[in-house]
C-alpha cells in the first residue's frame, strides 16, 4: 500500500539520519588515522610530568594488560588492515587489537555514541561502509564489539569474528559475572579482570 505523508516523512527522516552517521564514521575513520594521535601526544606528555610520582605510569597499561602496546603514532599502526575494539555499553575501553586502549578511548566513545543513536530511533547498526572501510557492530550486552576493516572478508565473516572475540571473553568471566560486574558499576575497567588473556584474543583475528 501506498505510505501516508507522514510515513513518507519519517522515511525521509530516518534517510537524513543515516546519512548523518555516514558522515559522523568518514570523521571517525579520519580518528583512527590521524587524530589518535593528538590524543596519544598529551597522554605522553601527561606521563612525562608524572613521570617522578610514578616512574611505571606511562607503562601502567601496557603492564595491566601483559602485552607491549603499539606506539599509534606510528605509521604501521594506522597501516593495519584490521582493527578490533571491544568497549562497555559506557563506551569504557576494553580491548584493541592493536594500540593502547586508553589512547583509543575517544575513538571507542564515537563508537557507542553511533550505536546509541540508532537505538534511540529503534534501529539496530550493524555495518557501515565508508572511506574503503568496513565498519561492522555486535552488540552483546553488556558488550559492543566493533571492527574496522579494509580487507575483502565480507560483513558476515567479520561479525563472526567478533562472536570469537566475545566468546574468549565470556568464556574467562562468564555471561553472569559480566552482567553482575556492570549493573553493579556501569563503568568498571573490565580489562584488570582480562589481564593475560590478551595475546589469545589476538590470535583469534
Amino acid at each position: 500500500a501506498p505510505k501516508s505523508p507522514d510515513e513518507r516523512e519519517e522515511s525521509q527522516s530516518d534517510e537524513l539520519k543515516i546519512e548523518e552517521i555516514s558522515k559522523d564514521f568518514s570523521e571517525l575513520s579520519t580518528q583512527l588515522t590521524g587524530i589518535a594521535l593528538d590524543l596519544e601526544e598529551e597522554i605522553r606528555q601527561n606521563s612525562e610530568d608524572n613521570l617522578e610520582l610514578s616512574p611505571q605510569g606511562s607503562r601502567r597499561d601496557s603492564v595491566l594488560s601483559g602485552k607491549e602496546e603499539e606506539d599509534i603514532t606510528m605509521e604501521a599502526w594506522r597501516m593495519h588492515q584490521k582493527h578490533i575494539f571491544v568497549l562497555s555499553e559506557a563506551g569504557k575501553p576494553i580491548y584493541s587489537r592493536y594500540g593502547c586502549e586508553e589512547a583509543l578511548s575517544t575513538t571507542m566513545g564515537v563508537m557507542m555514541a553511533l550505536v546509541s543513536f540508532v537505538e534511540a530511533g529503534k534501529n539496530a547498526i550493524r555495518s557501515i561502509h565508508a572511506d574503503g572501510y568496513k565498519v561492522v557492530f555486535l552488540r552483546k550486552s553488556p558488550l559492543v564489539l566493533v571492527a574496522v576493516a579494509q580487507t575483502r572478508q565480507s560483513e558476515q565473516e567479520i561479525a563472526q569474528e567478533l562472536l570469537y572475540v566475545y566468546y574468549q571473553i565470556v568464556s574467562l568471566l562468564t555471561l553472569t559475572q559480566l552482567n553482575r560486574i556492570f549493573q553493579q558499576k556501569q563503568n568498571y575497567d573490565l580489562r584488570r579482570l582480562l589481564a593475560g588473556s590478551e595475546r589469545i584474543t589476538d590470535n583469534l583475528v
